[in-house]
């Protein structure tokens, strides 16, 4: 059984097009039209939290099931990964393994 766990990591910024609507410019400089669930949803993403947790965060907030936001949360996902605003980092779940070399 492993003890890591993918957590989705947010890419890139936020900022405001001309017209004062909210975009997310990936590492390429290509900027991409949200709106306020979406970003929501992306600054969820440090890194340090599961999709469940952000699930029951989400659910919480919108007053909606656990599994109807999770469909939702892996589509906004899928979405921001292709474009290049969401990557994934490994974190141990138990961090008291540590590596040591004899000399």
């Amino acid at each position: 059984m492993s003890n890591q766990t993918n957590m989705p990591l947010r890419q890139g910024k936020m900022a405001k097009d001309e017209k004062g609507n909210l975009v997310l410019i990936n590492k390429e400089d290509k900027a991409f039209a949200i709106n306020s669930d979406l970003s929501k949803i992306w600054f969820m993403l440090d890194g340090e939290m599961s999709l469940d947790v952000i699930t029951n965060h989400l659910s919480k907030d919108a007053q909606i099931s656990k599994n109807e936001i999770k469909q939702v949360l892996i589509s906004a996902i899928e979405k921001l990964e292709s474009a290049n605003l969401v990557t994934w980092t490994n974190q141990r779940s138990n961090s008291s393994e540590t590596s040591e070399t004899s000399i």
